[in-house]
Formats: structure tokens, sequence, C-alpha cells
């Protein structure tokens, strides 16, 4: 992901990063991004969620922000149920972190430069 943050910057846009899913949760409650992008195995303090479904999780606090925020969950291993999942519960985007690149261009987030 330290990967996209630099893409972003590059972009002028500001970036809020988290480790954990509580953190994460907590600044989507308190800043109410414009957009979350998020990789589906964040870590979390304890074993109570399966990892991938930590990611959806983050898709779910979105979604219960007025107005909802946009989320693109991203994975290094996209499989179709998670996939389905995350589209389920309101991601704007679910798809494997090599597409990402190519997705922030065709949505013109960033410059193909």
């Amino acid at each position: 992901m330290e990967v996209l943050k630099c893409l972003l910057e590059k972009g002028n846009h500001q970036i809020l990063t988290a480790t954990y899913l509580n953190e994460a949760v907590r600044i989507i409650r308190e800043n109410s991004p414009e957009m979350v992008i998020t990789d589906t195995q964040l870590p979390i303090l304890s074993d109570e969620m399966p990892e991938n479904d930590i990611g959806v999780e983050i898709v779910r606090e979105a979604q219960r922000m007025s107005p909802p925020i946009r989320v693109w969950l991203v994975s290094g291993n996209m499989i179709p149920t998670l996939q389905a999942k995350a589209l389920g519960y309101g991601a704007e985007k679910a798809f494997a972190k090599i597409a990402l690149r190519s997705e922030l261009i065709a949505a013109g987030i960033i410059s193909p430069t």
C-alpha cells in the first residue's frame, strides 16, 4: 500500500493511513473521507475475525456513514467469493492489487504519467 500512497500523493490527494482495523474505523468516523482504498488483510488486534473479512468490515463501516463513503477493496489474491461479498456490502470496486494503478487511472484519480 506504500506504492499506492506515493501515487496518490503525486496527484495532490490528502492521504490518511491506518495499520489496524480499529484505526481505520476511527479515521473513517472522524474524517469522513471522500474515498477509502483498503487491503483485505489489514491487521487486527485479536483473532475474532477471519482475515479476509477485515476489508469487508471497513466497507460496512464506510457504508454506515452519511453519505456513504466510496470504498475500493484490493487484495493480493482477490477470490470471487470475497469480491462478491465486498460488492454486496457496498464496495464500489473489489479487485487484485496488480490492477490498482490501471483502475486509478481509469477513474481519473491519478494521471497515467
